[in-house]
């Protein structure tokens, strides 16, 4: 309701969740886009939210009052690093139970075939 809008279809486009970095530190991140277009983000650095445009500025400001900030800092800080330790942990299984670096490409939990391997 932000945008002077006609009628017809509009997308919003949330993306977040953390990275494993080459070093090994993980990396947490949230964006919001509309329409194509970055509307905010998160800093996790900063602990703050940045708007793109001056309707994002409204959100922004929103959401600090509301503080919004501390349940994308737990998430991305705390569970989400869990999870993906916890995923890796289940893919060294793998890795480890197969007995080298070869990744299986299939979906045997569904009952499809083996695609093949990708040797690394």
């Amino acid at each position: 309701s932000r945008y002077n809008q006609s009628r017809g279809l509009h997308t919003k486009l949330r993306v977040y969740g953390c990275d494993l970095l080459s070093n090994g530190s993980i990396h947490g991140s949230f964006q919001d886009g509309y329409d194509g277009r970055d509307y905010i983000s998160f800093d996790l650095r900063s602990r703050r939210f940045v708007a793109a445009d001056s309707a994002a500025e409204i959100t922004r400001r929103r959401w600090e009052h509301e503080n919004v900030a501390e349940v994308w800092i737990n998430y991305l800080e705390d569970e989400c690093q869990e999870w993906l330790k916890k995923y890796i942990g289940y893919g060294q299984k793998e890795l480890d139970r197969k007995g080298g670096s070869r990744i299986p490409v299939g979906m045997w939990d569904l009952g499809m075939e083996d695609l093949g391997t990708w040797e690394f």
